[in-house]
């Protein structure tokens, strides 16, 4: 059995939003509350996602864990007929089918089929980063969009008093320098220099969904870099992205 209500359901929405640079993943559930961990089609990319049970207003599990097979664009098309004021149910009716409801002025209930996606589990990334700076997640939207009219590719930096951005092509290049004093930095955590480089179209994705103002960016020199927010109550949302080789 499996059964969640929550009256915070736009929340719900953004979250599956979340999920969009996947095209199918394992929804598991156990007592303690839901996970999603998946690589996108190219691997070059992971979402880590965990939803404590307390954050929900009705969480119900047993015989788990659980397995929801999803095919994400169809569960992103569903969620999307959420009003405002919904309350959002889902709950498992039969072993590879969950039905999922929206109650506000009308109750509206969606049965959808669950995919066979096995069992295989992505361990969570063990990274040592050196460099972790939070700010407005607005800021670095921003930044992403003026680094896209130059290139593909984003070369992330930070030494102790600064974090640096730069893209650059044959004919174009852009850069800005964030002083870690800056109204737009919460936190700034950086150990000597650090360099590295990203593909542009994956760090968009990783900063799309709008789930909290505040993204923390973590990485080092020519690792994975991360991005996480906070999610609800105690829940989290982290993407990891591998490096480009800089030629």
């Amino acid at each position: 059995m499996l059964k969640f209500i929550s009256h915070t359901a736009k929340k719900w929405l953004r979250i599956v939003e979340s999920w969009s640079m996947l095209e199918e993943a394992n929804l598991i559930a156990s007592k303690d509350g839901l996970e999603l961990r998946a690589m996108d089609p190219s691997r070059a990319a992971m979402v880590d996602f965990s939803l404590p049970a307390i954050s929900f207003d009705t969480y119900e599990c047993k015989k788990g864990p659980h397995r929801l097979g999803l095919n994400i664009e169809e569960f992103t098309a569903i969620m999307k007929r959420i009003s405002n004021n919904d309350t959002f149910t889902l709950e498992l009716t039969e072993p590879s089918k969950v039905e999922l409801s929206f109650l506000g002025s009308l109750e509206k209930i969606y049965g959808l089929a669950l995919l066979d996606l096995g069992d295989e589990e992505f361990p969570a990334p063990e990274i040592t980063t050196n460099a972790s700076i939070t700010l407005l997640t607005k800021t670095f939207q921003g930044i992403l969009k003026d680094a896209e009219l130059v290139s593909d590719h984003l070369i992330i930096e930070a030494n102790k008093l600064e974090f640096i951005l730069k893209s650059s092509s044959e004919s174009k290049d852009f850069s800005t320098i964030i002083e870690r004093h800056h109204d737009d930095i919460a936190d700034f955590k950086v150990t000597n220099e650090h360099r590295a480089l990203y593909n542009l179209s994956y760090l968009k994705e990783m900063t799309k969904p709008n789930i909290n103002d505040l993204l923390k960016i973590s990485f080092s020199d020519g690792m994975p870099i991360e991005f996480s927010y906070p999610v609800l109550l105690g829940g989290k949302l982290s993407y990891y992205c591998a490096p480009r080789t800089e030629v």
